[in-house]
């Protein structure tokens, strides 16, 4: 919800006050939030915890004690070294971090190509004023809080009904078979919003191509980021930094040339253009995924287990 109601505070104080304000703001509240963090957020990373409990345990007077990880096979400069090539490691011989990669990479430039274009679109075309144009972000914060409350126990559901008819065993793949659905809805959502905006309607029918498109994403982009944990375990950090590299480098570089080609072709063409891209990307790396994932991550090293029955 923060991308969504970041737009719109930077909407209204850009509008009431500067533009520096929205700066300030930022920062303010960034800092807060920060030093909330650090001061009551729990630990959660494993070495540290079992570390804490070794040394309670030792000062109730047990002896002995240690974990596997008081005895680490690298130095300090080392094991950071490895951490920091490992993404790029995956990324470039993992098909399914590949995949996934591609697939969230497209999602996110295409998020981006939105929260640049929403504000612009309101202001010139419908002629709202820079506050009330900012108010359009809330169909995405409705279309993903939809997904987060409903799609979240559809697919749990999917997975335990695929778990039973596989006897008893779940497997990571069990998580995409929604993504099918959610990548057809995405790209629905880009052709609505788009053809909407491009024949200047009723200022309504582009926001409820934004909210199917933000409900989707949301959804595929969840999937993908599971699908991703469970299949490799104590790596998924590192799988996870793999898939943020294209996330980011395209929430980057799309917003550059979709002005460009709002001008040149149209919200509606572009849009178009843009969904029929994603349903492309979607279906195939879901079917891939499905097909061969589990012969993938037997291949793999990197996998939360080697035994693909329990990985």
């Amino acid at each position: 919800m923060g991308q969504v109601l970041g737009p719109i505070a930077g909407g209204f104080l850009t509008e009431r006050t500067s533009w520096r304000w929205a700066f300030y703001a930022t920062s303010i509240i960034d800092g807060c939030v920060q030093l909330f963090g650090l001061l009551f957020l729990d630990e959660s990373y494993t070495p540290v915890l079992l570390r804490r409990k070794r040394d309670r345990l030792t000062k109730e007077g047990a002896t002995g004690l240690y974990t596997e990880h008081d005895f680490p096979s690298d130095s300090k400069l080392e094991l950071m070294r490895t951490i920091m090539i490992r993404p790029i490691k995956l990324l470039s011989t993992q098909p399914i971090v590949q995949v996934m990669a591609l697939y969230q990479g497209y999602l996110y430039g295409n998020i981006y190509i939105l929260y640049s274009s929403i504000a612009v679109l309101w202001t010139t075309r419908y002629h709202e004023k820079l506050d009330i144009a900012s108010l359009h972000y809330l169909a995405l914060g409705l279309g993903t809080a939809f997904a987060a409350e409903v799609a979240t126990h559809i697919n749990d559901r999917i997975f335990r009904i695929l778990t039973k008819r596989n006897g008893g065993k779940g497997l990571p793949e069990f998580r995409i078979p929604i993504m099918i659905p959610a990548t057809v809805i995405l790209s629905i959502g880009l052709f609505w919003y788009g053809w909407s905006a491009e024949a200047r309607i009723f200022w309504l029918m582009p926001d409820i191509g934004i909210a199917l498109f933000a409900a989707a994403a949301y959804i595929c982009t969840v999937s993908n980021n599971i699908y991703v944990v469970d299949t490799y375990g104590r790596y998924s950090a590192s799988a996870l930094a793999a898939t943020s590299m294209l996330r980011c480098l395209a929430g980057f570089v799309f917003p550059l040339f979709s002005p460009y080609a709002y001008e040149r072709i149209g919200y509606g063409w572009t849009s178009s253009i843009l969904g029929i891209i994603a349903l492309c990307i979607g279906l195939t790396g879901v079917i891939f995924i499905w097909k061969f994932g589990h012969v993938l991550r037997k291949k793999s090293p990197y996998c939360a287990s080697r035994d693909v029955d329990d990985c």
